[in-house]
């Protein structure tokens, strides 16, 4: 009948097992590999659903949260590249990241099983690039073991600050169980305000004093590196100007440096 069909493979709790393997060299949709039982891969399976002309734009949902009005912007999804396997995959990764220029926080949501991956770390860097808040949501922490539960925050924040230079906000949830998914709003409102901060010029160049006395820059050719003044330039997000003698000499990590000290007073 020339109709697209859609294999599911059930009862998936864990891995995909060796024996449904062969069933991606069909021409079908998928497949999609789910536990009806335990509720797993839905998700998955609402995506194969959208047929080719099926729209899948960022919706904006207006939320009352304690008498606050606050947009969120539902976005399609962003899977791994490997997955994006047509023109209209890719447009759908083209309308998330524009939603991510609408927003003033995004909300980088992970897979607690899997861990955080390239291309998690690749919206992160969008999102600090276009000068977003972002905070970390660790979904289904109800399936992590206690005992792996440190290593994994532990290797997620290693991942942060080895590509995004900075340790991120990070909230812990079950979607499913409603745990404590009103947190991620509260820390949402909490980034957002950080970044309307305003740091008064004295404690700026107080801060800055106490930042070379503690790690000077190295000499650039037998020359040294003269960082005289800074004062806030702006907020969303908050920017600074900094006065030196030769900027173009500052070496990046050394930038790196005085930025992450620099959050550690505006915090």
């Amino acid at each position: 009948m020339n109709k697209p069909v859609i294999l599911i493979a059930n009862k998936c709790e864990s891995h995909k097992s060796e024996n449904v393997d062969y069933l991606e060299f069909f021409d079908f949709l998928g497949p999609v590999y789910i536990s009806a039982e335990h509720n797993l891969g839905i998700v998955d399976l609402y995506d194969v659903l959208a047929e080719p002309g099926t729209t899948r734009d960022s919706v904006d949902i207006v939320y009352d949260h304690n008498g606050e009005l606050i947009t969120l912007i539902d976005t399609a999804g962003i899977r791994r590249k490997a997955n994006v396997i047509n023109d209209l995959e890719s447009r759908f990764v083209e309308k998330s990241l524009e939603s991510i220029k609408r927003s003033h926080v995004v909300v980088l949501m992970l897979d607690s099983l899997v861990g955080i991956e390239h291309q998690d770390l690749s919206i992160g860097e969008a999102a600090i690039k276009g000068g977003k808040g972002i905070i970390v949501v660790l979904n289904k922490w109800d399936l992590i073991g206690k005992d792996d539960r440190s290593k994994l925050m532990k290797f997620v924040k290693q991942q942060e600050v080895t590509r995004l230079f900075l340790e991120v906000p990070t909230v812990t949830i079950s979607a499913l169980k409603g745990m404590r998914c009103g947190d991620v709003i509260d820390k949402c409102l909490e980034v957002s305000e950080s970044l309307n901060k305003k740091v008064s010029t004295a404690k700026l160049n107080k801060w800055l004093i106490n930042a070379l006395d503690r790690h000077s820059h190295p000499l650039v050719k037998g020359k040294a590196v003269k960082m005289k003044y800074i004062a806030q330039i702006g907020t969303k997000p908050p920017a600074f100007s900094l006065i030196c003698n030769i900027p173009e000499s500052v070496d990046e990590s050394y930038k790196r440096y005085l930025i992450n000290d620099l959050r550690k007073i505006s915090s």
